[in-house]
C-alpha cells in the first residue's frame, strides 16, 4: 500500500471512518489532515461502536500510528475527552502524535462563529450565542489542556516525511466532503477548510508527489445535514427507508436528521475529477435493500437543457431537476447474513448489486475496490 489518500465525495458521513479503519489493518501511519471537531467518524467493532471527531481513524488497531497534522483544527477539550472515553474502553491511545503548527480552537471562535451564522440570515445553520468569558480563568483552563497534550506534540512534517521516505504505508484520512470544500463546494452551504486530495499534502505539511493513490468514499445513496440545495432529495416512504436503514441518518457531530436522497452522478462526476481518484469505495450497500426500484441521477435538467457538470451557482442547482436511470432492486438480508455474503467476495453479491455498482464504475471510469454492505468490519469487501 503507498501513500493513499481517503475522502469523502459527497456532503459528508459516507463512511469514511468505516474505510480508514478498515485500511488501516494494513496501514503504518493514519493522518488526519483537514476539519476540526465538527467532523464525525463512526467505526464499529464487534458490537462497539465508536465515534471519532479529532482523533484518526486508525486509533483502534494496534501497532498504527496516528497523526493530526497542522491542516487540523484542534478543540483540546474535545480532543481530550476523546482520548480518555477510548482509553476507558480498552484502547491505550499511545500512538498518537500532533503537529506542533496545528490551531488551537479556543471558546472566543466559537463566539464568533455564531456571530457570523447570526449575519447570515436566513442562510445560517442557526447556532446560539451564549457565555461571558472570564480571561483568567480560560487561561487556567487551557493551560491544563496544554500539559497533558504537550506529550504527544511533535513536528509531524518531519517525521511523517521521514516515513515516507523508508516507504511506510501510510493512509491520509479527509475530513467532511468534496461538496462542503471551501473552494470546490457551493458557499455558504460548507465548511471553512479544503476537503479535496490536494489538501493532504498541505494539511500534512508533505510534498504532493507522495500522493500515490485516492480512494472517494461514497454511500450508496445521497444525504447531508442543513439547508442547502438537494435535487435529488426525496420524501415519503422511501426517505423513510433510507433515512431508518441506514442506522438511523443523523449527523455524528449534530444528531440532526440527515435530508436523503437517490445517488446523483453529476456530484461524484466533479468529485472525481479534483481529487483525481485511483478507485471507489461504496458503503451502505445493505441500506437501499428492500426497495422494489433504485434510481439515479445521471444529469440534470435545467431551463430546458441538459446539465451534466455540477453548476457553481447555488441558484441555477436549487432550479436543477435530476434525470434518473432505474435499476431493478435487491433483496433484504439480516446483519450476519450480509456478514457472510461479504465473506464470499464480491461474486456472492446479489445480481442487482453487482450491476448498480458496474454502472458506477462505468460512469466514474474507476474501480470500486471496496464494498460495504453494513457497520461492521466483517460486512467489508476490499480488492
Amino acid at each position: 500500500m503507498p501513500a493513499t489518500v481517503v475522502l469523502g465525495l459527497q456532503w459528508g458521513d459516507e463512511g469514511k471512518g468505516k474505510v480508514i479503519d478498515f485500511l488501516a489493518d494494513r496501514a503504518d501511519v493514519v493522518v488526519r489532515f483537514n476539519g476540526g471537531a465538527n467532523a464525525g467518524h463512526t467505526i464499529q467493532v464487534g458490537e462497539d461502536l465508536y465515534a471519532f471527531h479529532l482523533l484518526p481513524s486508525g486509533v483502534l488497531r494496534k501497532g498504527t500510528m496516528n497523526l493530526i497534522g497542522n491542516g487540523v483544527v484542534i478543540d483540546p477539550a474535545q480532543l481530550l475527552k476523546e482520548i480518555d472515553d477510548t482509553r476507558a474502553r480498552g484502547h491505550p491511545v499511545k500512538d498518537l502524535r500532533i503537529s506542533d503548527r496545528a490551531h488551537v480552537v479556543m471558546p472566543y471562535h466559537r463566539i464568533l462563529d455564531g456571530l457570523e451564522e447570526k449575519l447570515k440570515g436566513g442562510l445560517g445553520a442557526g447556532t446560539t450565542l451564549r457565555g461571558i468569558l472570564d480571561a483568567n480563568a480560560l487561561f487556567q483552563e487551557y493551560e491544563a489542556y496544554g500539559k497533558r497534550l504537550a506529550p504527544f506534540v511533535i513536528d509531524t512534517s518531519a517525521w511523517l516525511d521521514a516515513a515516507l521516505r523508508r516507504k511506510k504505508r501510510v493512509l491520509f484520512e479527509g475530513a467532511q466532503g468534496t461538496h462542503l470544500c471551501i473552494d470546490h463546494g457551493i458557499y455558504p452551504f460548507g465548511t471553512s477548510s479544503a476537503c479535496v486530495a490536494g489538501a493532504a499534502a498541505v494539511g500534512a505539511g508533505i510534498g504532493p508527489q507522495h500522493l500515490a493513490e485516492v480512494v472517494g468514499v461514497a454511500k450508496a445513496f445521497t444525504s447531508r445535514v442543513g439547508s442547502g440545495p438537494f435535487p435529488t432529495e426525496l420524501d415519503g416512504s422511501e426517505a423513510e427507508h433510507l433515512r431508518e436503514r441506514g442506522g438511523g441518518e443523523y449527523g455524528t457531530t449534530t444528531r440532526r436528521p440527515r435530508r436523503v436522497g437517490w445517488l446523483d452522478l453529476v456530484m461524484l462526476r466533479m468529485a472525481a475529477r479534483v481529487n483525481g481518484l485511483t478507485s471507489l469505495a461504496v458503503t451502505k450497500l445493505d441500506v437501499l435493500a428492500g426497495l422494489d426500484r433504485v434510481r439515479v441521477a445521471t444529469a440534470y435538467r435545467f431551463d430546458g437543457e441538459i446539465v451534466k457538470e455540477f453548476p457553481a451557482s447555488m441558484r441555477v442547482l436549487s432550479e436543477c431537476e435530476p434525470v434518473y436511470r432505474e435499476f431493478k432492486g435487491w433483496p433484504d438480508a439480516s446483519e450476519k447474513e450480509w456478514a457472510a455474503i461479504a465473506s464470499k467476495g464480491k461474486r456472492a453479491l446479489p445480481d442487482p448489486i453487482r450491476t448498480y455498482v458496474g454502472f458506477l464504475e462505468t460512469q466514474l471510469k474507476v474501480p470500486a475496490r471496496i464494498l460495504s454492505v453494513g457497520r461492521s468490519r466483517t460486512a467489508t469487501i476490499g480488492r
